[in-house]
């Protein structure tokens, strides 16, 4: 590739803070965003801020019980609900007799109307299932050999079309969901990216064939998948079966010594992101050129 014309990665600003953080999310539809974390004593931060004139300005920090790892604008608990009852429409919870696994990620997907909803999880012991909402029932599963740190489909408001996984020992694996084969379930690719943890892997809303992963060496690492000519093929007994695609490097930079532990896209602003790091410090990076891919 042309380096002239591969998008870069620029640190807009960098924000030390006097707690660890965990994630960041953007406020919708504005330049705030929210860092939740832990202080030392080990009570919690929710702390806010906004862009203004290329500067970080506080507006709120607060400080609760217990330590935040994680938040969303979009959900309640790993527990689904139905706000018109008083009980989960569904709890991902080990069947009687099993050893039960941590689940350490979820993410929503194939809401592509009223009716359909998906909810995919990753398992500390490897495991990635797709359960289906609608019919309340497990609709794939499949191990990736290591712990799951992060996943996300490449949009949640369309049928399911990708899913992207991230694991403990570096590796990114993306499964394109069009296709299921009854022995075989999904295709996917799979790509060694750091010699570190893979914190998340996560699609530019404005484009789902670029994505950008957190790694444990600091690094924020640009990708494009572009699918094959054909996405399914059938096999012998005259079966669709699907094909991965290919997953391309664009651009790759260390932004700190210490993991990138969390990451988040502006909705609005296309290549505008706002991570955070174990360095204690909140960072915000523009991702150059994203609109040739």
């Amino acid at each position: 590739m042309d380096c002239t014309a591969a998008p870069q990665v620029i640190e807009h600003l960098k924000e030390p803070l006097n707690f660890t953080p965990f994630d960041t999310r953007w406020v919708p539809q504005s330049a705030r965003f929210v860092v939740l974390g832990q202080y030392p004593r080990a009570t919690g931060c929710i702390w806010v801020c906004q862009l203004n004139k290329g500067k970080c300005e506080k507006l709120a920090e607060t400080e609760q019980p217990k330590g935040f790892k994680c938040g969303t604008f979009g959900a309640s608990s790993i527990e689904v609900w139905d706000p018109r009852t008083e009980d989960p429409v569904l709890s991902l919870e080990p069947v009687e007799g099993e050893t039960p696994a941590d689940c350490w990620t979820v993410a929503f997907g194939n809401s592509y109307n009223d009716a359909e909803r998906c909810i995919a999880a990753g398992y500390d012991n490897g495991d990635v299932k797709i359960f289906d909402l609608r019919t309340n029932t497990l609709r794939w599963d499949t191990n990736v050999r290591n712990g799951v740190c992060h996943l996300q489909f490449d949009r949640k408001d369309i049928r399911m079309n990708k899913l992207g996984v991230s694991t403990l020992e570096s590796t990114l694996v993306v499964y394109d969901l069009r296709t299921y084969h009854p022995t075989e379930g999904y295709a996917g690719r799979k790509e060694k990216v750091t010699k570190s943890t893979l914190w998340g892997a996560h699609f530019l809303p404005q484009n789902r064939e670029v994505f950008a992963s957190c790694g444990g060496n600091g690094t924020i690492t640009l990708f494009k998948y572009s699918y094959p000519e054909e996405r399914s093929i059938k096999d012998k007994e005259g079966i669709e079966r699907g094909v991965a695609g290919t997953v391309e490097m664009l651009n790759q930079k260390e932004l700190s010594t210490q993991p990138v532990i969390s990451f988040d896209w502006h909705m609005n602003k296309t290549g505008l992101c706002v991570f955070a790091c174990l360095d204690q410090t909140c960072r915000v990076a523009i991702c150059t050129k994203l609109h040739l891919y």
